[in-house]
């Protein structure tokens, strides 16, 4: 058979691995396993990975050396053929070594004097003739020194004919860490080496795998990619490498060296290089953060050779996550207030920092809120007052938090109570102002403030400019007075005797002097419109008058102005026509005064209301004195009795 039929024929069945290889053995190594197979098909196991380093298992994985010729000693046609294993998912090359000698042998004791060696020869050969002849003989030695994170790969091709020129190639598709995707480095760790890496470029460096040529003659050529685009550029054309990494795209990657040569008859070349797997380890990270977080931001840096990919945490009771930037940072979010914090690093394989971290983190600062259990925030002289004071915030290390806080109210004028709240993340102050109102003067002033429902108030002319300003914007009421002007009255204030309350939708409650010194009176009105009056020679009694409404005496206005059937029926309908009223429950001397009697409690709860047909007084509890203008007669009430006096 001629060279190139046989050439033909052994291009139509693919290279079937051969069965034995040799395995270097250092438990504890960061190389624990290191795979020779007889036609050169390669493995590594690294120490804490559990798979091996390139893809596909030991017999054999997706690594080996390949020899590609161009020309060689048979006969006049070039030989474009290319030698070696067939990995799995890889090349197909058209014949494989074949193991020569006494065949491989592992020798050494792992010591820097004796490291561990399997060597392989190996020949390319070719038919001619009815015959085998080796166009070409390889041996391979791989080396390795226990507790070393590399071995060293040594190559020498021998030309045995008369002339000998191509290329050999050592490629592998990395698994790095068990993953089957990753980017690519050039330069790394020395120049003219190429790199399968976890990070992209190897920024931050992280894990990675590398082959670096250690011979400079003749230069190699590298490339890393796609594994597919890695295998397409072994062939029996001798095509070198293109000296390019894809250092940023995560893909399915492999990587390779190639070196050109041309022999002359018995000449040799030798090249050599490192297979490196920097050590695994688990991942470790940190954080800056202290024991305040103002914007509820905790930084975590995580360092892993395996590239970082996430923080792990427990915030609070409950399990999350946050995959780090490429630089390996990330930041965990904190609610506002006291957290706990445990956190973790995790890499790309999904090994998990064994040691967790524990932060007790504040976010903001406290604040302190006081507030009247009154729910006032101006008092009368001596009146019981008290304030619950509330800080909020986490991790409170000086807390003034108190309910029934009793503040003084002794002397009139004005008063602030403050309280501060401290944290982690500084000291904030809360504050309450409150005003004591002198007691009142007789015959001068009163002390009033709402009770329930909307109070009004019009003042008289003395003083109205200074006094309207504080209880608020003034409001018109038609049909009560002309010219009056009514404002909220939202708490306590002391008002002018002459003062005009308007409690139609509301109660007012309303503090005298009395005669005796030192000595007051109080009473809650509600339910109509009232001038508040008080002479001192009446000796403390205060005196309501009830103000009807224009509209309502215009209604009773019609009775007597028609026929005398139909004042009968308007005088029967009107009669019970209410033109003002007033309800109270008062204790001291206070005289509710309507339209043609007045009402002097005793200490009572009782109501007056003006009608069409005179001015009512009801007896709800207690004892009223009703005068009766018009009869000029004094009449005494019970509970539930009642009086009319009429025009």
């Amino acid at each position: 058979m001629g060279a190139l039929a046989a050439l033909a024929a052994c291009a139509l069945s693919p290279a079937v691995s051969a069965a034995g290889q040799k395995v270097i053995s250092s438990p504890g190594s960061p190389l624990s396993s290191i795979y020779v197979d007889e036609d050169l098909g390669c493995q590594v196991q690294a120490s804490g990975d559990s798979s091996a380093s390139f893809f596909g298992g030991t017999e054999p994985g997706a690594c080996g050396t390949f020899l590609a010729l161009t020309k060689g000693d048979l006969g006049e046609e070039p030989v474009r053929h290319l030698f070696g294993p067939s990995p799995p998912g890889g090349v197909s090359p058209e014949a494989d070594f074949t193991i020569t000698g006494n065949g491989q042998k592992l020798e050494g004791k792992g010591t820097v004097a004796e490291p561990f060696t399997i060597t392989t020869p190996v020949a390319a050969l070719e038919s001619e003739d009815g015959g085998k002849i080796p166009v070409a003989d390889v041996t391979e030695t791989n080396s390795y020194v226990t507790g070393e994170d590399f071995y060293t790969t040594e190559i020498t091709v021998e030309n045995p004919g008369p002339e000998l020129q191509g290329r050999l190639y050592h490629a592998g598709r990395c698994l790095l860490s068990g993953l089957d995707t990753g980017y690519g480095a050039a330069g790394a760790p020395s120049s003219g080496s190429v790199a399968c890496t976890i990070e992209p470029d190897d920024i931050p460096p992280a894990r990675l795998m590398a082959f670096t040529p250690t011979s400079t003659t003749p230069a190699p050529s590298y490339y890393e990619g796609l594994f597919s685009n890695v295998w397409s550029k072994i062939d029996g054309e001798a095509t070198p490498f293109p000296d390019t990494v894809d250092g940023a795209t995560d893909e399915d990657n492999g990587m390779g060296l190639s070196w050109p040569f041309s022999l002359a008859e018995e000449e040799t070349a030798t090249v050599s290089f490192t297979t490196t797997i920097t050590p695994t380890s688990p991942p470790t990270s940190s954080s800056s953060a202290g024991a305040c977080a103002a914007g509820g931001e905790v930084p975590v840096t995580v360092s892993a050779v395996n590239g970082a990919k996430a923080v792990d945490y427990v915030l609070n009771g409950t399990r999350g996550s946050v995959v780090t930037e490429a630089s390996g940072k990330a930041t965990i979010l904190l609610p506002p207030g006291q957290n706990t914090l445990e956190y973790w690093g995790e890499d790309e394989t999904g090994a998990q920092e064994a040691t967790h971290h524990s932060l007790s983190v504040t976010v903001g600062s406290p604040a302190v809120k006081i507030t009247s259990e009154q729910g006032e925030h101006t008092y009368e002289a001596g009146e019981a007052a008290s304030v619950a004071i509330v800080a909020s915030g986490g991790g409170l290390t000086a807390n003034p938090s108190a309910a029934h806080v009793p503040i003084s109210t002794a002397t009139p004028g004005t008063y602030v109570v403050s309280r501060s709240a401290t944290n982690a993340c500084g000291t904030s102050e809360g504050s309450f102002t409150y005003t004591v109102l002198a007691p009142p003067q007789l015959g001068k002033d009163v002390n009033a403030q709402p009770i329930s429902g909307k109070v009004f108030v019009a003042l008289p002319a003395t003083g109205y400019a200074s006094l309207v300003a504080p209880l608020g914007d003034a409001l018109a009421f038609a049909g009560v007075g002309k010219g009056l002007h009514f404002v909220p009255l939202t708490e306590p204030r002391q008002l002018p005797v002459g003062t005009i309350f308007d409690t139609v939708a509301g109660v007012a409650r309303i503090t005298t002097a009395t005669a005796r010194a030192g000595r007051q009176q109080q009473g809650d009105f509600g339910a109509g419109i009232f001038k508040l009056l008080q002479a001192r020679k009446q000796k403390g009694l205060t005196e309501l008058d009830i103000m009807d409404t224009h509209s309502a005496h215009r209604v009773c206005a019609t009775i007597g102005k028609q026929t005398p059937a139909r004042d009968a029926r308007a005088a029967a309908h009107l009669s019970g026509k209410v033109l003002g009223r007033l309800t109270g429950t008062a204790h001291g001397k206070f005289t509710m005064r309507g339209q043609y009697s007045a009402a002097t409690v005793r200490g009572t709860q009782w109501g007056v209301r003006n009608q069409c047909d005179g001015t009512l007084t009801r007896v709800e509890r207690g004892v009223v004195t009703v005068r009766d203008f018009v009869r000029r007669k004094t009449i005494t009430l019970f509970t539930g009795q009642s009086y009319l006096a009429r025009p």
